[in-house]
């Protein structure tokens, strides 16, 4: 390869994706000295599969995006067109995997063929060293063997390293990943610094091909073909209900089965010809020996002796969390759907957890905006999201802790009137943080008629105590007059248990102060439904104990989805 301009300044191919993290990494190459060009790859037209507005790469906002991050750094830019290679190698790929019972991974395959393949190609045939990408890890040489290793990268969060895995020696040799020794935040701050058009850019966490991540009717709609239902079988191939469609389906998969067998149950295989997808407890899922294929050693250049080694199933950022539940726990987690209703002080705070833990998909409901008064003990609350939707201000926070949740909101207010708007058989888990008697009722009823655990917030309000909050059942509560009527009505409705966090401490009485009481001189968002003026009171609170009350539920969902047992002692 020719790696030398005139000016004697090393060239490089700068993969822009329009992006924040590669349009940061062409910034990092241009002020380390190299003469850079951007390209984008044209992967798929969007357009033509009637899909936008997701948080997907690829598209022509993405293009554009990089064009212009291109501009403001003076430096050449091209867009290229790999559409039809794309379609044979990754998109009929894609589907050959799922139509034999497997599941696909394209990113990595777009990777290996797309990206590093033809990007390295067009990059020799141009007269250009290296190939650059955003990605979040490293690559370095072994001073002894001199071989060129794939590292992590040192955000824990943004790890990538994983989807890398398969690239060769030579392709590792030529490419630089400037991002590997940042962090998140890091990349961000420059982007602004520098007043980049995607700063603040969602990062892409969909399949370009697939946004709505609905992979079988995009089948059916590429392939032209119908994939029938079938039966579910059990452990002993009796017919236990009917399928849509076994590629519809993913070992190891609980939710949307729509199968009420007594006890929860899990995909544990499938017969593609017969269209059978057979069903069994989760220990079924387990095994002591894993085969796979395609392995590439990078330190080595094959095995050739048995090796000990360590392996991890998927690149994720919840290692310490790992450490006290274990791999099987965390899987679980990712596998997990949780609805929590109601995104304030309580709320708010239990999203914050379950973010945090690795639950995999996230249900917000809320139709109410961030108001000034929640500066106060709201985490979702900034001067920065007043007049937000919380759903839409909690969505992006989540995505900032980890961009692979999938995350679900509805600008809702959840009574009897709108609870035929959720499909409660969806959710491993439900949360309670809503502050109407007749919403929390009809909530904990759905979740019975579901079979879905539900852990319900009692009062947060007036209270100063963050220490008296207890986690037990409804008919074991007192002080608390919210649980009272609680109690009483559950009873009227023959529901034997019902778990809750409350707090044992009397509710203090307001101080009365008209001149800075909301409910007199309401500061509630334009468009606000439900106004403070509307409520018979406002209580009072504080930054401390909505907080504790909304982490402590967190805390049981998670537990209570890994089936967590204390240590004696």
């Amino acid at each position: 390869m020719t790696t030398q301009t005139p000016d004697c300044k090393p060239r490089a191919l700068i993969a822009m994706s329009g992006g924040v993290d590669s349009s940061v990494a062409a910034w990092l190459m241009q002020q380390a000295g190299y003469d850079c060009t951007g390209i984008t790859m044209r992967l798929t037209r969007n357009e033509t599969l009637g899909q936008s507005g997701f948080h997907t790469c690829c598209s022509e906002k993405d293009i554009e995006d990089a064009a212009e991050v291109a501009f403001a750094l003076d430096i050449p830019y091209e867009v290229l067109d790999f559409t039809a290679d794309f379609r044979e190698q990754i998109i009929e790929k894609f589907v050959r995997v799922y139509e034999t019972g497997g599941t696909p991974n394209p990113c990595i395959d777009c990777n290996k063929y797309m990206k590093f393949r033809h990007l390295l190609d067009w990059a020799e045939a141009h007269g250009m060293e290296y190939v650059v990408t955003g990605h979040y890890a490293r690559v370095e040489q072994d001073e002894v063997t001199g071989r060129f290793l794939l590292k992590k990268g040192l955000d824990e969060g943004k790890d990538q390293s994983y989807v890398l895995y398969n690239l060769t020696q030579e392709q590792l040799a030529h490419i630089r990943l400037p991002l590997g020794g940042l962090h998140k935040t890091e990349v961000r701050d420059i982007a602004e610094q520098h007043k980049f058009v995607n700063a603040r850019k969602h990062d892409s966490q969909d399949i370009c091909f697939v946004p709505d991540g609905d992979y079988a009717r995009f089948m059916e709609d590429f392939t032209g073909k119908h994939y029938p239902a079938g039966d579910f079988l059990d452990e002993s191939g009796k017919v236990v209900g009917t399928h849509s469609g076994a590629v519809r389906y993913t070992l190891g998969q609980r939710k949307g089965l729509g199968l009420a067998l007594g006890a929860p149950v899990y995909v544990c295989g499938k017969d593609m010809q017969a269209n059978t997808v057979t069903v069994g407890p989760e220990e079924n899922l387990f095994d002591r020996i894993v085969y796979a294929d395609e392995a590439n050693w990078i330190a080595i250049p094959e095995l050739t002796v048995p090796l000990r080694v360590t392996a991890r199933t998927r690149y994720h950022q919840y290692s310490r969390t790992q450490l006290l539940l274990g791999a099987e726990a965390m899987e679980k987690l990712h596998n997990s759907r949780v609805a929590v209703f109601g995104i304030g002080g309580v709320g708010g705070y239990t999203v914050e957890a379950l973010a945090r833990s690795g639950v995999g998909a996230l249900d917000l409901i809320d139709d109410d905006k961030v108001c000034l008064t929640n500066l106060n003990r709201q985490i979702i609350a900034t001067h920065k999201t007043v007049g937000k939707f919380k759903v839409d201000v909690a969505e992006e926070r989540i995505h900032e802790i980890d961009p692979d949740i999938k995350v679900t909101t509805y600008k809702t207010f959840f009574t009897p009137e709108t609870q035929d708007s959720f499909d409660f058989t969806q959710f491993d888990y439900v949360v309670d943080a809503i502050d109407t008697v007749t919403g929390k009722l009809a909530l904990v009823m759905k979740c019975k008629e579901a079979g879905v655990p539900i852990i319900c917030a009692m009062g947060a309000g007036n209270k100063m105590d963050p220490t008296r909050f207890e986690v037990t059942d409804i008919y074991k509560t007192s002080v608390c007059p919210l649980a009272k009527v609680m109690r009483t009505e559950c009873r009227k409705r023959k529901i034997k248990h019902l778990k809750v966090v409350y707090s044992k401490e009397p509710a203090m009485t307001p101080i009365e102060d008209d001149s800075i009481s909301c409910k007199y001189h309401c500061i509630c968002p334009p468009g606000t439904q439900r106004k403070c003026t509307l409520r018979r009171s406002v209580p009072g609170s504080n930054a401390f104990v909505p907080s504790v009350a909304g982490l402590i539920i967190g805390g049981e969902v998670v537990k209570d989805l890994v089936g967590f047992v204390p240590m004696k002692g």
